[in-house]
């Protein structure tokens, strides 16, 4: 992330050019763009920028609003003019509640990076009901797991729908 060979960066400077574009459309419960939010900003890769719909600036905690890195669109055409305005090499539309790890982004962004053919990075998302976390059993399946060990992934990769648990390679 630090590419000491071009010098230490300020936040003001890597929020000019990120990596990882991350779009979070408007959520179903309020409390959750914060929850999406919060696991954002605690990762270890610093190199994304964030577009959010500007409706919800009310829902957003007051340490994200002025963040360098934080986008807020109208919401007319929200998704579009967030694909037009995103600077990443590397696209996330968090369309479902996601509480990315530390290393999440960084993990997806390094396999795209290393190997060109792949057209997007994908992770295992499980449901956290605020005291433990399930395996969602059609994601566990498309991701090769069953109830006694991973196995190669299978015929159930048509089932992982989402696209909050992806990053997409962009074609710029």
């Amino acid at each position: 992330d630090l590419e000491l060979s071009a010098g230490f960066k300020t936040k003001e400077e890597l929020a000019r050019i990120p990596t990882v574009s991350l779009i979070v459309p408007r959520q179903e419960e309020p409390h959750h763009m914060n929850v999406i939010l919060g696991s954002i900003y605690n990762q270890q890769f610093q190199r994304f920028e964030v577009f959010i719909p500007a409706t919800e600036m009310g829902q957003v905690a007051e340490g994200y609003v002025n963040m360098e890195n934080l986008h807020f669109l109208q919401d007319a055409d929200f998704e579009k003019e967030a694909l037009e305005a995103a600077k990443g090499k590397y696209i996330s539309i968090i369309d479902h509640l996601a509480i990315f790890t530390k290393e999440s982004l960084r993990q997806m962004e390094e396999k795209l990076r290393r190997n060109e053919s792949n057209d997007f990075g994908s992770m295992l998302l499980k449901n956290f009901d605020g005291e433990e976390y399930r395996q969602i059993p059609c994601l566990s399946a498309a991701f090769g797991y069953s109830g006694r060990s991973r196995k190669r992934a299978g015929i159930f990769c048509v089932y992982d729908t989402l696209f909050a648990n992806k990053l997409f390679r962009r074609d710029i």
